[in-house]
């Protein structure tokens, strides 16, 4: 499995993980994490957002009644 597969399975799991959390827990460096993360975004796969004082990260669910996501 990929870092950003294991990335993006991580979130689906864990919808709403806080981007430290989500580093501490894969073990993936911040860096490493921001690129990975930017890219899933880009894609469609997950949302970012910051709540709190805290970037967080669920996946983005298409919703089945509307089609809109």
């Amino acid at each position: 499995m990929s870092t950003r597969e294991r990335i993006l399975d991580y979130v689906t799991k864990n919808p709403g993980i806080t981007f430290r959390k989500l580093a501490q827990e894969l073990n993936i460096g911040i860096g490493n994490l921001q690129y990975h993360l930017r890219h899933l975004e880009k894609e469609g796969k997950i949302i970012s957002k910051r709540l709190g004082g805290k970037n967080t990260s669920s996946p983005r669910v298409l919703k089945k009644s509307t089609g809109v996501l």
